[in-house]
C-alpha cells in the first residue's frame, strides 16, 4: 500500500493449481468460501503473473534459476501468458531450477523438473543478459538468505517455518 509502484510479484511453482491444491491453499479457500469457483479464479489469475522481473536493467528476479533453454533473460519476452502448466522448457527452468556448487554444467534436477546449474552457467546467462545478479527464492536456506557464486546469485527464503518442519532464521 505504501509503495504501489515498487512491489512486483514474480510467479513461482506454488502458483500452479497442482501445487497450491496439494499444499493446502485450495482447502483453505474452500473452508472460507465454500465454493470451488474462488480457487479456480485465483489459479487463473496466477497464470498471468510474470515469471521474471528486472531491476534497474541489472538484477534479475526469478523464482528458480536458469536452464539450458534460457540463454538470456530476453527469452522470457517470448513466453505467452497465461502459463497453465510446466510444459514450456523456458518457464519450467526459470521456475524450478536450483544452483549447485557441485555441478559444472546443467544437470537434471533431483526435483524431477528444472535443472541444477553451476557458476559457469550463471555467469554465461548474466553476461548474455547484461546483468550482474539473480535474486531467487526457490530453496530453503537456514539463514533466510544465502549468496553464491561470488555474490552473483542470492537466494532469499523468508518462510520462517516452511511446511511446519524447516525453521530458518
Amino acid at each position: 500500500i505504501c509503495y504501489p509502484t515498487n512491489i512486483y510479484i514474480v510467479r513461482g511453482n506454488h502458483e500452479f493449481g497442482c501445487l497450491c491444491s496439494k499444499y493446502g491453499f485450495r482447502d483453505e479457500l474452500f473452508r472460507e468460501y465454500q465454493d470451488e469457483v474462488v480457487f479456480n479464479f485465483i489459479v487463473r489469475a496466477f497464470a498471468y503473473i510474470p515469471i521474471a522481473a528486472v531491476i534497474d536493467n541489472v538484477i534479475i528476479c526469478v523464482h528458480g534459476g536458469v536452464g539450458p533453454d534460457v540463454p538470456n533473460i530476453n527469452v522470457v519476452n517470448d513466453i505467452q501468458r497465461p502459463i497453465e502448466n510446466f510444459n514450456m522448457k523456458v518457464a519450467s527452468s526459470i521456475i524450478w531450477s536450483d544452483p549447485s556448487t557441485k555441478v559444472t554444467n546443467f544437470e537434471p534436477s533431483p526435483r524431477g523438473i528444472g535443472y541444477l546449474f553451476g557458476q559457469k552457467n550463471l555467469f554465461d546467462f548474466l553476461e548474455a543478459s547484461k546483468a550482474v545478479r539473480i535474486v531467487r527464492g526457490h530453496q530453503f536456506v537456514p539463514e533466510g538468505y544465502v549468496s553464491l557464486f561470488e555474490d552473483r546469485l542470492v537466494t532469499v527464503f523468508s518462510a520462517s517455518n516452511y511446511c511446519g518442519t524447516m525453521n530458518n532464521e
